[in-house]
């Protein structure tokens, strides 16, 4: 008899299942690809993998891609500065992460790679989008005082959000110069960074744009631009003036500062002043330590 349909034949119909799936896993297996060689914008789902290494102490959680035997002493100080910030300013520590790569040159590629605006010239930095600081290990060097400044960052960006920018990178920059007391005061004798108060003596001398009024109005890119530096420099010596007048912290709290033009120039042209207390008055300048 003559048949119109062939019998079913179960080996085929397996063959096509298992391309089908085969197909699937290869389309999964090649977006995985792109998006690790892409890397994340956000620098979150692709990150965390870089960092198997963790170590908590109180608010600050330190993340190594290796087994870094200094990642709890490095907490334990960044928790402590955290702690006695807070209490300086009133408010409380937030909680924060800090990520350590191994040299300069891994911390370049993953940061190129996971974080969006990374500028090669970053030694360290702190990303507002996953509000995270990072950094690497410098050959043995010193480098609590650099994730300090970091942190600064961070703390404004959870508790004080208004603060301006140049008050910001400014007070970054002292944080890095100087400890903090129990108290959650600065010390006096941290190390003042010549380099800036030199680049402020300069420019001061010279009586050059941006003046202390056009502190508070500097966009990021007026800040981070050709005058970059300038701005670091101004930036610091009026904070540094102001740690010498016992008044920082007042007025990173209170938004505003009163300053004398004046002193702050015979100030900041005097290098024998930069260690030395300033006398509290204030001026008729009054400087925004809060966004315009």
């Amino acid at each position: 008899m003559a048949r119109s349909q062939l019998p079913s034949n179960p080996a085929p119909q397996s063959w096509r299942v298992a391309s089908i799936w085969f197909a699937v896993a290869t389309l999964l297996a090649a977006a995985i690809v792109v998006t690790i060689g892409l890397g994340n914008p956000l620098g979150r789902s692709t990150g965390d993998r870089f960092f198997p290494h963790s170590v908590t102490v109180g608010s600050v959680t330190v993340q190594t891609a290796t087994d870094d035997p200094t990642a709890r002493a490095t907490a334990l100080e960044l928790d402590t500065y955290l702690q006695r910030l807070a209490r300086g300013m009133g408010v409380a520590a937030p909680e924060a992460t800090v990520r350590i790569l191994p040299s300069q040159s891994v911390y370049a590629r993953f940061c190129r790679r996971h974080l969006p605006g990374f500028d090669g010239r970053m030694e360290f930095c702190y990303s507002t989008t996953d509000r995270i600081a990072y950094g690497y290990h410098d050959g043995g060097k010193e480098i609590a005082g650099r994730l300090r400044h970091e942190l600064f960052h961070h703390f404004v960006n959870e508790r004080l959000p208004g603060m301006a920018l140049w008050a910001n990178e400014g007070g970054a920059e002292l944080m890095e110069s100087f400890a903090l007391n129990e108290n959650g005061q600065l010390t006096s004798d941290g190390l003042v960074q010549n380099r800036r108060m030199q680049g402020a003596a300069r420019h001061v001398a010279r009586s050059q744009r941006p003046e202390l009024n056009d502190l508070p109005r500097l966009t990021a890119r007026d800040f981070y631009g050709r005058s970059g530096d300038t701005c670091y420099s101004l930036s610091y010596a009026v904070l540094l003036y102001l740690h010498r007048q016992g008044r920082v912290f007042e007025a990173l709290r209170g938004g505003s500062a009163s300053v004398d033009r004046e002193d702050f120039k015979g100030f900041a042209t005097a290098p024998k002043r930069w260690s030395a207390p300033v006398s509290a008055d204030g001026g008729s300048t009054v400087l925004r330590l809060k966004r315009m």
